[in-house]
Parts: structure tokens; sequence; C-alpha cells
């Protein structure tokens, strides 16, 4: 994994400079509904992240947000899970609070995960069975924390569980929503906050993060209990948080 390693970082740092060289000059266009914003910088941080990787490991496979490469068919062989910007939203109206998230899996397998606060430069990294880190610094692994007092991210989906969000409330110290769920589960890994949930979260969302989680003893699956599967949009609890199942029931 060295040489992905190295190829990660050094794209990492040059997305980003593509990044900040666009903010203030960008288009804005919608998706799925009026909410679901993708603009060109999202497309052209694709664009070489796919030509990077095709041209340094060939045979590796690709699924990224906005569809440029031919998207992998399964999660056999190496697959690169890749979304440009996560956080479109906070790109366009803050220019802050937004990621670069990277993972790669191995025959189904998690196995290097990145997150990029790109306006705070926080690199986010790890690597299965060798330890997770914050701009190289180790991240320790996670104690349990008593749910009374725990911080818990919240994605706006969430809300639509009514009324399981007055549940949270009333349980937990308090809540927060930041809208980017990359860096909302890197908060978890790094012990910013101490869980998050949502209802829908696709895997380009949470593939380089759940590295992290898991390699910072976090637990990170299905509200279910069930094992995150990598190909599928899913709900999803990230935390060590005593009695968290009282949450959502």
């Amino acid at each position: 994994m060295e040489d992905y390693k190295a190829f990660i970082e050094k794209a990492l740092n040059e997305a980003s400079q593509l990044i900040k060289q666009k903010l203030g000059d960008f288009t804005v266009e919608t998706k799925a509904n009026p909410n679901d914003l993708v603009t060109d910088i999202d497309r052209l941080v694709e664009t070489y992240f796919v030509d990077q990787i095709q041209s340094h490991f060939p045979n590796d496979h690709i699924i990224g947000e906005e569809g440029i490469a031919d998207q992998a068919k399964d999660l056999s062989g190496t697959v690169w899970i890749i979304d440009p910007i996560d956080g479109t939203m906070n790109f366009v109206h803050q220019q802050k609070h937004f990621a670069i998230s990277i993972g790669v899996v191995v025959d189904s397998k998690p196995t290097l995960g990145y997150v990029l606060d790109v306006h705070a430069d926080d690199l986010y990294s790890a690597e299965v069975g060798k330890g997770a880190w914050l701009n190289g610094n180790v991240l320790e692994k996670k104690k349990t924390t008593p749910l009374n007092e725990a911080v818990i991210g919240v994605d706006h989906s969430f809300f639509d569980r009514q009324p399981s969000i007055n549940q949270v409330r009333a349980q937990v110290r308090g809540l927060r929503m930041m809208g980017v769920g990359a860096i909302e589960l890197a908060y978890v890994a790094a012990g910013k906050l101490d869980g998050f949930v949502t209802n829908k979260i696709n895997p380009w969302d949470y593939a380089g993060a759940a590295v992290l989680a898991i390699e910072a003893g976090v637990e990170i699956t299905q509200l279910s209990g069930e094992p995150l599967d990598f190909w599928s949009q899913s709900d999803l609890w990230c935390g060590n948080v005593a009695d968290k199942e009282t949450l959502w029931k």
C-alpha cells in the first residue's frame, strides 16, 4: 500500500490546490432536486482523480459520485470510492466545511481511507491494521462515552424519523449538523464528536472515513448493527456511546 498512500497524498494536495484556485469562480447546477447541488469544480476534481488513477493504476476500478469514470460493477479487485467535494452546498454557500473523500476497497474490504478538510487543511488518513492519523499524528483508540455526555452529529435526513430526533435531543448533551458526512465521521474518529447518525448516506461519503473509524476503535455500522457493504446507500451509526440504540428506536 505504500505506493498507493504516496500517490493519494500527492493527488489530494494537487486537488486541494485546484479547488482553492477556483473558489468564487464556479458554476452551480442541480441534480435530483433543487437542494442536490453540483458544481463544475466537483466534476473537475473527479476528472483529475480518474485520470491520475487510470494512469498510475490501470487495473483498478472507480466509483465516483459524479460518474466521470465507468463505474465499477462490483467490489472485486481494487476499487476507489471517491467524493470530489463532499458538502457541495457548504462549498457553494460558505467556501468551507467541505472535504475530498477517498476510500480504497480491496476485494470488498476497506483498506485505505482519506478525508481532507480542504479549508482547514486537515488530513485524516488510515490504513487497515496500521492505525489512523490526523495530519500525521496518531488518533488514539476511543473510549465509550455515557449517553448523557455525548455530542452527536446528525444528518438532515434524520429529521424525517420523527419523533426520533426529539428522542436524540432529550438523551444527549448536544446535537451538531455540519452537512458534510465525511468530516463528521472523521470528527468521530478524532474524538471531536462522540457519534454521528444518518438515515441516508452514500458509499462515497463514508468509504474513506469508515477506515478512520475502524482504526480509531470506533463502531461504524448500519442502524440495525449490520456491517456497511461499501456498495449501497445506507443508514449509518458511528460512535462509541453507551445505550446508543435508544437514539433511533
